[in-house]
């Protein structure tokens, strides 16, 4: 009898899943170069924030000097999957407007924080409300006598918003800064954090019991600056706080919550005060007691503006390095779940170039914004777009004509072959009329064999069954396993890169630290 190798792998991979035993581990590669551009004008134009959207392009957010009322205005960007430029707006007053952080709201507009000067009025914190296309709705100003910023917004639940920030308006120093607004923008309230140093706040998540988790630097506590965490409740008061550091001077950035429930800060230290800085990472728990800490560094400057957690509790950590070569450069580190560098990048080019903001994306990719001075006409917003190394997966099940989701993302009815599945692992969830859910986690490997899922879907007793016919694939499944046993002549499917670090000439825009 003639062995069928299609039926073979096929039940290999089955056992697997259904025995529990591990599939082939993929190895810990490094991400693809997918696309790098850069936007702006023939003047100065900054990038200081990035997300990506629901259908998959991107928002930036940053400022411009190229266009605009004022000598500066909010820059906001909104690009396709690949890079190219939808529209751009540019908000503001005639005097200057900088943007800090973007995030896209529920109803597909997008919501903007960052600060307003002008010689008469000071320096306040600045929110701008848009709709999809980026014109605004609204804006506001929040602060009071003292120069107060906006470096870090979030929208909540119940369509408001939450602020972080930094203040001189309330107290003999600066102080990290917490505002919440109505859906409107109305100020609800305001809550303001630190002792008699300088205190800041740069990043901000949302927790689970609907309070907040604030991420800065402080020189209240501690040695002469130190990374400062502050934990409340959702009124804002305070529930805990603390400091990291040692010697010298350590800044926080960026905070990025773990799989653990604890949370990850990036930023950057001088132990020896010696302008000579490392990125630093600081691990805690959700309690805000060290786990590690971590400094990343070489012959050099290194500084860590932005931080993401992978799978597993890993990290990605994008920056800015001049250990690599004779310019400042765009840096990114791969590190494993104990700190530990795994793989470096780099990216740039003869001049300054450095990296502001840090997402991970739907795909387990990443997208990094900044500011570039190597490409353009001048300083130009920078954005790097990395992606896994793919392959291709088969779902199928018996009885077939079952409803997936990959990801908690709709695919089809099976039997379905999906190409270009980012390698690493994923999550199947098969739903059919009159049978048990099926979950199965699979982890797709890159190369041309695909990975394969093959679910029996369990009857529910005293349920009879209801058939789906799936729509009929353009080329046989097993054409796609196996496309060279098709007869000849028979179609074939195809298979298929903060503290931060601006140029001295532009230092002069965050003087306030």
């Amino acid at each position: 009898m003639r062995t069928s190798w299609g039926r073979v792998a096929w039940a290999v991979a089955g056992l697997l899943l259904c025995t529990g035993l591990p599939l082939p581990a993929l190895a810990d590669t490094q991400l693809l170069d997918s696309w790098a551009w850069t936007y702006g004008g023939a003047m100065s134009d900054l990038g200081a924030s990035v997300r990506e959207t629901g259908d998959g392009g991107f928002i930036v957010a940053g400022s411009t000097s190229s266009f605009g009322r004022g000598d500066f205005d909010v820059y906001l960007l909104r690009v396709g999957p690949t890079g190219i430029l939808l529209w751009e707006q540019h908000l503001g007053t005639p005097a200057d407007e900088f943007g800090a952080d973007v995030r896209e709201t529920g109803d597909g507009g997008f919501i903007v924080t960052g600060w307003s000067w002008s010689p008469a009025n000071s320096t306040d914190v600045y929110l701008i409300r848009t709709d999809e296309a980026g014109k605004m709705l609204w804006e506001r100003t929040y602060g009071g006598p003292g120069s107060d910023y906006g470096h870090a917004v979030l929208p909540l639940e119940d369509r408001g918003y939450a602020i972080a920030g930094s203040t001189a308006s309330f107290g003999p120093s600066v102080d990290m800064y917490l505002i919440r607004t109505g859906e409107d923008g109305t100020r609800l309230w305001e809550k303001a954090f630190g002792g008699q140093g300088d205190d800041a706040g740069f990043s901000l998540i949302s927790m689970d019991d609907s309070g907040f988790v604030i991420a800065g630097s402080t020189g209240s506590f501690g040695s002469s600056s130190d990374v400062f965490l502050v934990r409340t409740a959702p009124d804002g008061a305070e529930l805990w706080e603390q400091h990291y550091g040692g010697q010298g001077i350590q800044e926080g950035r960026s905070v990025a919550r773990a799989e653990d429930g604890g949370f990850l800060i990036a930023g950057g230290t001088d132990p020896a005060l010696a302008g000579l800085w490392d990125a630093y990472l600081v691990r805690i728990d959700s309690q805000g007691r060290l786990q590690w800490e971590q400094a990343i560094g070489g012959s050099g400057s290194e500084y860590g503006t932005a931080v993401a957690m992978t799978d597993g509790d890993g990290y990605y950590l994008a920056g800015r390095t001049s250990s690599t070569g004779p310019s400042t450069d765009v840096s990114l580190v791969r590190g494993s779940s104990l700190g530990n560098p795994l793989w470096e990048r780099t990216f740039g080019g003869a001049r300054y170039d450095a990296a502001s903001a840090l997402q991970r994306t739907s795909d387990r990719g990443v997208v990094i914004a900044g500011t570039t001075d190597s490409f353009g006409r001048g300083d130009e917003v920078y954005l790097i777009r990395l992606v896994p190394p793919s392959g291709s997966l088969v779902v199928t099940s018996t009885p077939a004509g079952a409803s997936l989701s990959l990801d908690g993302i709709p695919r089809g009815v099976t039997p379905v072959f999906l190409e270009n599945v980012s390698a690493g692992p994923h999550r199947v969830l098969l739903l059919h009329p009159g049978y048990e859910d099926y979950h199965a986690d699979t982890r797709v490997e890159p190369g041309a064999a695909p990975t394969v899922v093959d679910a029996m879907l369990v009857a529910i007793p005293g349920t009879p069954p209801v058939t789906v016919t799936p729509t009929p694939a353009p080329v046989p499944l097993i054409g796609h396993l196996f496309p060279a046993r098709l007869p000849e002549g028979s179609a074939q499917g195809e298979t298929g890169s903060f503290f931060f670090f601006w140029p001295a000439h532009l230092s002069h825009l965050l003087s306030f630290f």
